[in-house]
């Protein structure tokens, strides 16, 4: 029997051997895959229309979780891969409320409630100083 607390998710391979002294040992190979429930985090910083975007959420799990959206609506123009990554190219301003969940199979899917605030497009114009009217 093989009994204990598993510390560290992996795969583990062993060699098992029986003998009982008449003949030739018994061996098996092995392996033991330890998995761990996924985990994710962070916040999307804002973006702003029609400039390129991205996000990483921190995914942690084994096997390998994969990442969705479950609820709300990500801003027109972004997409979810299943590795975390929200890219694209934002095309309407606007608060966007979202939950993502990643799930690979073992324990409790991690759920992350996100935000993000997509401005209108910055005039190019107009610098950090304002106008100089009158001058």
């Amino acid at each position: 029997m093989l009994s204990g607390t598993p510390t560290a998710a992996g795969t583990f391979e062993f060699t098992v051997t029986a003998s009982n002294g008449v003949g030739d040992d018994a061996v098996l190979e092995a392996a033991l895959e330890i998995g761990q429930a996924p985990e994710i985090s962070g916040a999307p910083a804002g973006g702003v229309v029609g400039q390129p975007y991205e996000h990483t959420f921190t995914v942690s799990g084994t096997p390998a979780p994969t990442v969705v959206v479950t609820a709300g609506d990500l801003p027109e123009g972004l997409a979810l891969s299943e590795q975390g990554v929200l890219s694209g190219t934002p095309t309407a301003a606007g608060t966007f409320e979202f939950t993502v969940t990643a799930s690979n199979g073992v324990g409790d899917d991690a759920v992350l409630e996100a935000a993000i605030g997509v401005t209108a497009e910055t005039d190019p114009g107009a610098g950090s100083l304002g106008s100089l009217v009158g001058s």
